[in-house]
């Protein structure tokens, strides 16, 4: 080829280069230049990384800044060689090495240039081919390479050979284990089989393991301190046994495999049909990892050239499409400070640029981020205040808090300016008539860059546009046809207003909504976290939101409405700012600074908290554990605690708790323990799950425990008392059957006494009546006889007396009469008048209640007694004074007659005790009384009988 050809082209290469190289705001992503071979990415920190190509050398990029190293300009780079075929590895802070195909290159940062060699042997025999480098020991200070035929370890600093482990190699291929000594060689075809290495005796031995019976292709491999060996083939990944490989092979992925890479318990592998697959082998199963999913979809198409593990961070190269880093430490993506935005007070984007205010001047950028404009921005602001860019149609707007400066999106002319009109501006929004700006002095202004109105008297925050209809929204958190003054939607009080083509996003304190002409919807709303803002929405390339809130950074589906914290440890402040979405990045405002995340490689964490180790006390004393709790129903205090596991936090996360699944309303607390108390008698199922970090709910652990009746309502009781009560009701029916048979009884017995007071009466109408009746015919025989005198007196006498025979009758037959008051009145009366025609002082006392009940037999007797008694005092006693004491008490009655006469002696009175005193007996065995008669000093008699 023609030297000036040759050096045309060469120029033409390295402008391409230059041309293509695409600044990178993030540590995911890093693009490749078109249509070259990416061989290998290494990675050193977010702004220090290095990316190959096969045919003309290194592009460092450190600090923003790119610089080539190219085999053609050996003299300024130091780099040697013809193509890049093997590794580099980050040696410390001072150095990094790499290998070509016939050369060792040692990069010296601080001095920004390659130092390239050959390495030759003890005899001065330089190796000039096959430099190729499969492991580095930093400790020592030493590499395991190829060179040529021979396996070799090499230490770079003194230039040496240390040790010559084959000089007979026929694998290109290596991998060697993390005890350094054991390696395995793996041809690119099959041929002599696969080369066994191995120092555990003390010397290097080398050994073939036959891999016949592969019968494919190998091309990477990686052995594990176990003897696992793992070769990536064209028929799939296979595990082996080195001490057995060709009797113990596992396939486990099917598919042809084109790369390995081992990090820790992970090995992931590059598999032709479905993209970069992870495998863990401690639990031999393959498993899912979100970014490599993404990774995966969004390359579904490209070709993978390597599968590495650098610094933690596992690097992906594809043909014609870049490398991508996934941080392995963390399990997350990286973010990156963007130095060309970062100073800038704020950003805004449109239509494929993005415009920066910072130092009182706008910029303008391209995708590329080269600056397209730059205006100067006379608007004037305080530390308090600080200016927010907003980009309409065809204007750029600058605004403070009382300042309004309006410049021409094309040409960055200022076409309108206001300062010092309105103080507090609220909020502007350019629509189809002009730009809208609200106030807190109540008013809005319509500015259409010639002149303006002024509205007064309302009280809105906010007033847009969208689809031809003018919404405000108040200082109530009220949305509002601003036109006829509907109320359409409660949506709190609003931070940003994001308008899109088909809806409109409204970020408030309630949450996310979603306004469409047909209605209002709640995208998102963190329910179980108190008093969160939400500060503004972006939508970026794949049609998802990105929201700022003071709970941290979020990506939203507007599909499926799902959303899920970005985890990631720069973003531990989110300020007041929305984000903003441009050249699928997010920039996000962090401490006064703006930094950025790939969008195409965001990865949603789903991974659940765990809550463990469920511990219940009850009252200060433990409950067993995976029992079932029965709790007594006077409890004070029954507590659970437990532990979490947080997989991205170590603080504690929020839990909620309900009691019973019915109860529809989840209880929040932010400590470790729950304290229930009071809970009423019942079965209870106590569900408790924690939000993470990641605000993704845990599984719900559920303790099902039972508060204990009080013992006057168990069943046991209740059964008891029913009991009980049964058997007092028939017991109380028994006593009231017995009652009735013995109030029967008292009916049939007052029966019997009536018939026999019927009888008595009969009996005493023929003794007395009769006997009367009987004297006064006979004394009517002799009423013509002499002494007629005397008879008509007899016959008078008798007829009294049968007269007061009939009325005692009649007197004791007489119901009304049934009282002690009644007995009492007869009995003064029959004593009164016995003694009426004598000397005898009578005295009467009495005691007891009137109402007394006393039968008629009774009555009568008692009459009966007191006539004998009175009828023997006159006869026989010679008394002067007699005292007659009846006193009724609850059961019995007590009768007393007492006279101060002669007395008797019962030997020379036994005929009057026949006809008097037995009388008196007689009535008084009747009525089942006792009588007691003292005749000593006068006569005294004492009876006494039941009621």
């Amino acid at each position: 080829m023609d030297l000036g050809i040759r050096r045309y082209f060469q120029l033409y290469l390295i402008l391409t280069l230059l041309c293509c190289s695409v600044y990178v705001f993030g540590q995911t992503q890093l693009y490749s230049f078109s249509n070259q071979y990416n061989w290998f990415y290494q990675y050193n920190s977010p702004s220090d990384y290095w990316v190959s190509s096969s045919s003309l050398g290194w592009t460092h990029r450190f600090d923003n800044k790119t610089k080539q190293y190219t085999f053609s300009d050996s003299k300024n780079t130091g780099l040697e060689g013809s193509y890049i075929q093997s590794h580099l590895y980050a040696i410390n802070d001072s150095f990094d090495i790499s290998t070509s195909y016939e050369f060792l290159n040692i990069f010296d940062k601080n001095e920004g240039k390659f130092h390239s060699c050959q390495i030759a042997d003890d005899k001065g025999n330089v190796y000039k081919y096959g430099y190729h480098l499969f492991h580095l020991d930093q400790t020592s200070d030493c590499v395991w390479m190829t060179v040529e035929n021979q396996i070799i370890k090499y230490d770079f600093k003194k230039h040496r050979i240390i040790e010559t482990i084959s000089t007979n190699n026929k694998s290109i291929r290596f991998s060697i284990n993390d005890s350094k000594d054991i390696i395995i060689g793996c041809p690119w075809a099959n041929g002599s089989g696969i080369e066994l290495y191995s120092k555990i005796s003390g010397t290097w031995e080398k050994k073939m393991l036959n891999h016949g019976a592969l019968n494919t292709t190998i091309c990477d491999a990686v052995l594990i301190d176990n003897g696992e060996l793992y070769l990536a083939t064209s028929s799939g990944l296979i595990k082996s046994d080195i001490q057995n490989l060709v009797n113990n092979l596992v396939k486990i992925a099917p598919q042809p495999i084109l790369a390995l890479a081992k990090y820790d318990d992970l090995l992931f592998f590059a598999s032709k049909e479905k993209g970069i697959l992870a495998y863990h082998t401690q639990k031999n199963q393959l498993i899912q990892m979100d970014v490599l999913e993404r990774l995966n979809k969004s390359h579904a198409q490209a070709r993978i050239s390597t599968v590495v593990i650098s610094s933690g961070h596992l690097v992906v190269s594809y043909e014609g499409e870049g490398v991508f880093s996934f941080n392995l430490l963390n399990q997350s993506e990286c973010i990156e400070e963007n130095s060309m935005y970062s100073a800038f007070d704020a950003i805004a984007s449109d239509s494929g640029y993005i415009y920066g205010l910072k130092d009182d001047s706008i910029y303008k950028f391209d995708q590329n981020s080269n600056i397209m404009k730059r205006t100067r921005c006379s608007i004037k602001h305080s530390r308090d205040s600080k200016p927010k860019i907003y980009i309409g149609r065809q204007e750029i707007i600058v605004y403070t808090t009382n300042s309004i400066h309006i410049y021409d999106k094309i040409a960055f002319q200022e076409l309108y300016k206001s300062e010092n009109r309105l103080s507090n501006i609220y909020y502007l929004d350019p629509s189809a008539s002009g730009i809208y700006v609200t106030s807190s002095s109540g008013s809005i202004e319509k500015i259409n860059l010639r002149n303006h109105k002024v509205y007064s008297g309302h009280d809105y925050i906010h007033i847009f546009e969208f689809k031809g209809v003018i919404y405000a929204i108040n200082n109530q958190g009220l949305l509002i046809n601003a036109t006829n003054q509907d109320i359409i939607s409660a949506v709190g009080f609003t931070n940003h207003i994001l308008r899109e083509s088909n809806f409109v996003l409204l970020s408030t304190n309630k949450g996310v909504y979603r306004l469409t002409p047909s209605k209002v919807e709640k995208l998102m709303s963190l329910n179980n976290l108190a008093s969160v803002e939400y500060y503004g929405t972006s939508i970026d390339n794949n049609g998802a939101a990105w929201i700022t809130s003071s709970a941290g950074i979020y990506h939203l589906n507007l599909q499926t409405k799902s959303f899920n914290k970005v985890l990631l440890e720069q973003l531990h402040k989110i300020p007041a700012f929305p984000p903003v979405c441009y050249n699928r990045n997010v920039y996000v405002k962090v401490d006064q600074e703006y930094v950025s995340i790939n969008e195409d490689c965001y990865s949603a964490y789903l991974d659940k908290p765990k809550l463990q180790n469920i511990s219940l006390e009850l009252d200060n004393k433990m409950i067993l554990p995976n029992t079932y709790h029965f709790i007594p129903h006077d409890y004070r205090i029954l507590l659970f605690k437990y532990v979490y596991n947080d997989p991205y936090s170590d603080k504690v996360p929020v839990s909620l708790y309900r009691i019973n699944a019915n109860d529809t309303t989840w209880q929040k607390t932010d400590s470790s323990q729950i304290n229930l108390a009071n809970l009423s008698p019942g079965k209870y199922d106590i569900e408790i799950k924690a939000i993470g970090s990641n605000e993704i709910e845990s599984d719900a652990s559920v303790t099902s425990i039972t508060i204990l009746q009080p013992y006057y309502l168990r069943p046991w009781f209740l059964i008891s008392s029913i009991f009980t009560i049964f058997s007092l009701g028939i017991f109380a029916q028994y006593l009231m059957t017995k009652r009735k048979l013995y109030l029967k009884e008292n009916e049939l017995e007052k029966i019997r006494l009536l018939q026999d007071q019927r009888q008595r009466l009969s009996q005493d109408l023929h003794d007395e009546i009769g006997s009367g009746l009987a004297k006064i015919k006979f004394l009517t025989h002799n009423i013509d006889q002499p002494h007629h005198d005397e008879v008509k007196v007899n016959i008078s006498n008798l007829s009294s007396s049968m007269i007061e025979s009939m009325r005692d009758m009649l007197w004791s037959l007489d119901e009304e009469n049934d009282n002690f008051s009644s007995l009492v009145s007869r009995l003064r009366t029959t004593c009164q008048q016995s003694f009426r025609h004598s000397d005898v002082q009578l005295q009467l006392a009495y005691h007891g209640d009137g109402n007394t009940m006393i039968n008629g037999v009774t009555r009568r007797h008692l009459i009966l007694i007191a006539k004998e008694a009175v009828t023997n005092v006159l006869k026989h006693a010679n008394a002067t004074t007699v005292n007659v004491s009846i006193r009724c008490e609850v059961k019995s009655i007590s009768f007393s007659i007492q006279d101060d006469g002669q007395g008797f002696r019962q030997e020379a009175n036994s005929q009057q005790k026949s006809y008097g005193i037995s009388g008196i007996h007689k009535r008084v065995a009747e009525l089942k009384g006792t009588i007691s008669i003292v005749g000593d000093h006068g006569c005294k008699i004492d009876i006494v009988f039941p009621l």
